[in-house]
């Protein structure tokens, strides 16, 4: 897999990518994302040298919960969104704010029986003062 533009079409193209993959190296995707999410981000990402900074700087903490929801949504085939804000000239990440948000919607109908659909959002956005 080539390494992709870190932007929501990226992320797109990276699923495709995952997604047509044999069972074994699927499941071998997934178990990087949740044994080093961090060397997975980098891997698959062309991050600049300011995000592959960022990267690198994220909690131990923070990247295994966010992990788990990847790979969440990644063994459920859920679509994975990415909005992004572009940073200031002059940030420095200290702003910097990653909001997730893991949505399922269920319906329920005779005719059809349940139908559950879920979601993964990650929004990075900034705190201007």
């Amino acid at each position: 897999m080539t390494r992709k533009t870190f932007n929501n079409e990226g992320v797109q193209l990276l699923l495709a990518d995952i997604y047509r993959l044999p069972v074994a190296d699927y499941q071998r995707e997934l178990y990087d994302i949740q044994s080093d999410f961090r060397t997975w981000l980098l891997v698959h990402f062309d991050f600049t040298p300011r995000q592959e900074a960022y990267v690198n700087e994220l909690d131990a903490d923070y990247l295994y919960l966010l992990s788990q929801e990847v790979s969440k949504a990644i063994e459920n085939q859920c679509p994975i969104m990415l909005q992004k804000q572009e940073p200031a000239d002059d940030d420095d990440g200290e702003g910097k704010v990653i909001e997730t948000n893991y949505v399922r919607q269920s319906a329920f109908k005779l005719d059809d029986g349940l139908r559950s659909v879920s979601s993964l959002i990650i929004n990075i956005r900034y705190e201007r003062d």
